[in-house]
């Protein structure tokens, strides 16, 4: 995924244009997602939009290196017709990202995650319905807890060494487990079930 990476151009990444223009095709844009708090993020389209296009959300590690990340997979994009998404988490307003962001203890990063999606496929008409996750390190750690989070917002998901890991036991409490308070709830039977769907690639370390 490197090699793929050093042979795009490093060149700036474009601004989106205002919402009522098609977003350009072929480059990396950057924008800006509404809420509160905002959410910076890279975007890829490929040159050829699929029909019905799919949206692959990627999410960095404890690096903050969303573009690195996202440029990686845009050979992918390229041959799928897949619309790339990379969100930016920055530190102090994301900081707890990888925990889907506690109260007190930073912003809410899955719904960040949410809006982003759904402002890219009403631009692109691509499925916002169920999104394909890729997270590495600290990004791996928000993707299977995302995934246990959300399923029936997730088609499919990868998880590279994220260290250390939510586990499917009401006994336990978040994030060790899923006994939660507030307005997270977690499905145990549709974790089970989604958990059989997703890849998880570790170093012997994890």
């Amino acid at each position: 995924m490197a090699d793929a990476a050093r042979r795009m151009p490093r060149v700036p990444a474009q601004r989106s244009a205002r919402r009522s223009t098609p977003p350009a095709r072929g480059v990396v844009l950057l924008r800006a997602v509404s809420g509160d708090p905002p959410l910076e993020a890279y975007v890829y389209l490929p040159r050829t939009l699929a029909p019905q296009a799919r949206i692959i959300a990627i999410v960095h590690g404890i690096s903050e290196l969303p573009r690195q990340y996202l440029e990686c997979f845009a050979p992918f994009a390229e041959r799928h017709g897949a619309v790339l998404v990379a969100p930016h988490f920055s530190r102090p307003r994301f900081r707890d990202y990888q925990r889907l962001g506690r109260s007190g203890r930073g912003a809410r990063a899955d719904q960040a995650l949410e809006r982003l999606v759904e402002e890219v496929a009403r631009e692109t008409h691509a499925r916002a319905g169920r999104v394909f996750l890729f997270g590495y390190s600290g990004g791996g750690q928000f993707v299977h807890r995302y995934v246990m989070a959300h399923p029936q917002r997730v088609a499919a998901a990868v998880v590279g060494s994220a260290g250390w890991y939510t586990f499917p036991d009401a006994g336990r409490r978040y994030p060790r487990g899923i006994c939660t308070r507030g307005d997270r709830r977690f499905d145990r039977e549709e974790i089970v079930r989604f958990l059989t769907k997703m890849t998880s690639n570790r170093g012997s370390p994890d």
